[in-house]
């Protein structure tokens, strides 16, 4: 908890009412945390960092307070000035009209488009069974289905670990409904599953899962995750390369370094594979 770094709520709220910008930071930060719904707390965050220069995380708590309230005057500067580009929400569900959806595919087919898919989360069966129905009406390409948990870090943490249906029941019910439109001689759209998967035998379960209609399965941070945490490990192994892998760490946490201190030591499973990390880092810098 973030009380254990900097010390407990108390100490941070005479820090920061003293002045001290990095204790209000923090306290924001825990607030938000417990109540990603704050707007003000959000937008005093963002402020909080723009003051300091922290431009990139002034930007992202911008964009969270947007998000809950695009109607305040605040809000609505911003964007005019070209501060905040944009407004996003997936914690808000938003909903369309069938008459809508179906215009929408037939506009984006006037336009050229070859392909249409559509996503659809870990919502309620009812809505599991229009979203299917709806894409073989429209004849799409592509349905798929995100479950829980999941998700890439755009969402609140408890939506993304614990809201919605979990991926195997959403997915059980996703074939099972597949199957009675199939029964009625309509064609099911092809779909894909996703929604925590990480393992290689859960893609293939996955897959067998939702046979003949799973063509495919998504993969979110198990295959982002590596991607960073591999660029910071690079990053402050090899400071001449920090820049050029985007890493962020000046030197290993003692999370890692309770594993290894060098590559080798670091990635041993690779070398136990027969690969060795150094010749494939070289190997990489080559290409």
């Amino acid at each position: 908890m973030i009380w254990s770094l900097f010390g407990t709520p108390e100490i941070l709220e005479r820090r920061a009412s003293s002045g001290d910008m990095t204790a209000r930071i923090q306290l924001l930060i825990q607030r938000t945390e417990d109540n990603p719904e704050s707007f003000e707390d959000w937008w005093t965050l963002a402020t909080s960092y723009a003051t300091i220069g922290d431009d990139a995380s002034a930007v992202e708590a911008y964009r969270h307070a947007a998000a809950l309230e695009p109607g305040e005057p605040g809000v609505q500067a911003a964007y005019a000035d070209g501060a905040i580009k944009e407004f996003e929400r997936h914690s808000r569900l938003g909903f369309v009209s069938l008459e809508a959806f179906m215009q929408e595919v037939e506009r984006l087919r006037n336009m050229g488009f070859k392909r249409i898919s559509l996503k659809t989360g870990s919502y309620g069966m009812e809505a599991l069974a229009l979203a299917i129905r709806v894409a073989a009406d429209a004849k799409l390409d592509l349905l798929t289905i995100d479950g829980s948990g999941g998700g890439t870090g755009m969402s609140p943490w408890n939506m993304m670990q614990s809201w919605g249906v979990p991926s195997i029941t959403l997915h059980a019910k996703a074939y099972e409904y597949a199957n009675i439109l199939a029964g009625k001689g309509l064609k099911v759209v092809d779909m894909s599953f996703a929604g925590g998967f990480a393992l290689e035998d859960s893609i293939f379960k996955a897959i067998a899962l939702g046979a003949p209609y799973t063509k495919l399965v998504c993969m979110g941070r198990a295959i982002m995750i590596p991607g960073f945490l591999g660029s910071n490990i690079e990053g402050a192994l090899f400071e001449e390369k920090r820049a050029e892998v985007n890493g962020h760490w000046n030197e290993l946490p003692k999370t890692v370094r309770a594993v290894g201190r060098d590559a080798k030591e670091i990635f041993a499973g690779m070398v136990e594979e027969g690969i060795d990390p150094r010749a494939a880092v070289a190997e990489r810098d080559v290409e």
